[in-house]
């Protein structure tokens, strides 16, 4: 049987024109679920991760832990969030001490960004079709791995291929995606019966600081 553990990235630094790499608190997330897979019973195999800056640091403190190399594979890089959201990118860049409600326009701005996308009202960058048909191939590059492979990944890939597990509609993952916690463990595992979703979105190694539980 083989496990696949999809690792969402430790908090990348969200209303920041460098939104692509880790916060000071990402780190810290990337080094508790790191120091979390070191310590497991089954030994891990083999770590993948996709190109971004984001999923490649949660990468690296995976296996300076468990003492591995990472092979990219950017078919696991996130959806482009800033190409979909067009002229209102801008929002996306905001002062994080801003208590004006900065953070939930722009939360709002990619929130319709995604739900034009998905209706194919967005064309100018990665369709959604070919971003579903991305992540299922990426997927399936190691559902013949018989052992334990990590992948560091983003939250719209691992929703994504949560709700095609499931057997939920195409449109639906956004859902999972905006409860998908930064460095949170999605269980995958290929066997006779196929590939099943085991459990989503564990995150017990940050409940010790509810302030180590993020979303974006």
């Amino acid at each position: 049987m083989g496990v696949l553990l999809l690792v969402r990235h430790g908090q990348a630094s969200f209303g920041s024109s460098q939104y692509d790499e880790l916060s000071a608190l990402g780190v810290i997330q990337a080094d508790l679920v790191a120091r979390r897979l070191a310590d497991g019973r089954a030994k891990v195999r083999t770590l993948v991760s996709g190109s971004l800056l984001r999923q490649r640091a949660t990468a690296e403190a995976i296996a300076a832990a468990g003492g591995l190399s990472t092979h990219i594979d950017n078919r696991w890089d996130e959806y482009d969030h800033v190409g979909i959201t067009g002229d209102r990118a801008p929002e996306l860049i905001f002062d994080a001490s801003d208590v004006g409600g900065a953070a939930e326009r722009a939360g709002t701005a990619l929130d319709e960004a995604v739900r034009r996308w998905i209706a194919d009202e967005i064309t100018h960058t990665e369709s959604h079709r070919e971003f579903v048909a991305r992540c299922s191939a990426a997927l399936q590059s190691l559902t013949a791995n018989r052992e334990i492979t990590v992948v560091t990944t983003s939250g719209g890939v691992i929703a994504d291929i949560c709700a095609s597990l499931l057997g939920l509609a195409t449109d639906s993952w956004p859902v999972l995606s905006r409860v998908t916690v930064n460095c949170g463990i999605t269980k995958i595992v290929v066997g006779r019966q196929g590939t099943s979703l085991v459990s989503f979105n564990d995150h017990a190694h940050l409940e010790a600081d509810p302030a180590l539980i993020t979303y974006r």
